[in-house]
């Protein structure tokens, strides 16, 4: 019973956790399998041990005894079933929005991104979004403010075992609302030549813009 080898520890992987015997290894002697021959009976009994979601230790306990002599032998097999294998996110599209707010922002929310993961549940997976140029960590269906121009987003998805994977995408805010310029009538008055004078530096029109104005202009229609 003593040149009897038992199983040495093995490690698996989630995707493909076939903890069976035949497969992690069972007692042999002299490289064959004993199965039920000569006088040996052979049984085993397992400890889960619970890790991170997705991957657990098996502490599998042998005993092999010698139905002739009742001799027996133990020993202890470590399975372990890890995740090493991050999720799979997909990112929203690229998206263009409008400033509509004051100051020239606009409110935007965001989505929650396709996010898979071969051995842990999908509720099980952190969200975690960043905005470039803006500080904090944001979830999805939080809202934030944005400025003009073309903004970063980047979406990481963490699994229990803490494995990650990210991608990004972009929010871009533009000013589509035209200025709105309030006019009204101006009286000049005539000099002694018979000619007027207006310029156009004096004038003080109101005009409504949100995001600020890049020139003025005005001219003489007839």
């Amino acid at each position: 019973i003593n040149l009897i080898d038992f199983p040495a520890d093995v490690t698996v992987s989630c995707l493909d956790p076939n903890i069976d015997p035949s497969v992690t290894g069972e007692p042999t002697y002299e490289g064959e399998p004993l199965g039920y021959a000569c006088q040996y009976v052979i049984f085993h009994s397992d400890q889960v041990v619970p890790m991170c979601n997705g991957a657990q230790k098996i502490l599998r306990l042998w005993t092999i005894m010698d139905w002739c002599n009742s001799a027996q032998r133990t020993d202890v097999q470590e399975i372990l079933i890890i995740d090493n294998v991050p999720p799979v996110i997909t990112c929203p599209v690229n998206v263009t929005i409008d400033a509509n707010l004051p100051g020239c922002t606009a409110k935007y929310t965001f989505p929650t991104p396709v996010v898979t993961d071969a051995c842990a549940p999908t509720a099980m997976i952190d969200i975690d979004i960043f905005v470039s140029g803006v500080p904090g960590i944001f979830s999805p269906g939080d809202m934030v403010n944005l400025g003009l121009g073309t903004i970063v987003i980047t979406v990481r998805a963490t699994d229990p075992c803490q494995n990650t994977s990210q991608c990004q995408y972009t929010v871009t805010v533009r000013d589509n609302t035209p200025p709105i310029p309030i006019c009204h009538s101006v009286t000049v008055g005539l000099g002694a030549d018979g000619m007027g004078f207006l310029f156009a530096n004096i004038l003080d029109f109101n005009i409504v813009e949100n995001c600020g104005i890049l020139n003025k202009q005005i001219w003489r229609m007839t």
